[in-house]
């Protein structure tokens, strides 16, 4: 399972036996999801907040997706 806490790029640390390093997942995957988002040069940009909530919504709906069960085939 996945939480949007989780870090990104977890590692190990000395002192209080931590994981947390730099971005969390949702950021990341927020991040990723407005660089697609901007990435298509033949679209008009909505407003800064119209777009950032979008990238949000992206990170959240993968957050969401991957804690699902997989389907048994």
């Amino acid at each position: 399972m996945t939480h949007k806490d989780d870090a990104a790029f977890a590692r190990a640390s000395s002192e209080n036996n931590s994981s947390e390093f730099g971005l969390s997942k949702r950021e990341y995957f927020a991040a990723l999801a407005l660089q697609g988002l901007l990435s298509d040069s033949g679209e008009t940009y909505p407003m800064p907040k119209e777009i950032s909530d979008w990238a949000v919504k992206y990170a959240d709906a993968l957050i969401d997706a991957l804690n699902q069960e997989p389907e048994k085939k």
